[in-house]
């Protein structure tokens, strides 16, 4: 179950680093750890950051995110970093500005059977392709599908 952050957290964490990334806000939390959006600070560019739980074992994940990490594909969001800092395991991921499918399937009355399909397909490519690289996801939801654009 998600929570929300509260204040302090949130001020907490923009005033720190994580690596070669600012800590900009809190997205939100879930039952692997943090969310965070970050900045780069060389280059700008904009991520979001899961930083896992300490007691959280995660081990196989990062071996599977090297795997992923130069592979492109247009259903699969970029990777753009993964390591540890303080002993936690993290992952940077490009930000996705256009939400979630549960965003979309909470707000809407009513989900267009055009845009469904798309985004079923879409998202069956790539579950596909991390298949075909011997990569199974362990938490794909509503929640872990990302929008590139608000349906």
């Amino acid at each position: 179950m998600n929570r929300q952050p509260n204040p302090q957290e949130i001020s907490e964490a923009q005033s720190r680093h994580i690596n070669d990334w600012q800590v900009d806000a809190q997205l939100g939390t879930g039952a692997f750890g943090e969310v965070y959006r970050v900045r780069h600070v060389d280059t700008g560019r904009e991520g979001a950051l899961k930083l896992f739980d300490e007691d959280l074992e995660v081990g196989g994940c990062l071996t599977e995110l090297e795997l992923l990490f130069d592979a492109d594909h247009p259903n699969i969001v970029d990777i753009l970093s993964f390591g540890y800092t303080s002993g936690r395991k993290y992952i940077v991921y490009e930000y996705v500005e256009g939400g979630n499918l549960r965003d979309l399937l909470v707000s809407a009355n009513r989900v267009d059977p055009e845009i469904a399909l798309r985004i079923l397909r879409e998202a069956a490519r790539g579950v596909a392709f991390a298949h075909d690289q011997s990569i199974v996801h362990r938490d794909l939801k509503p929640e872990n599908m990302l929008l590139t654009e608000p349906s």
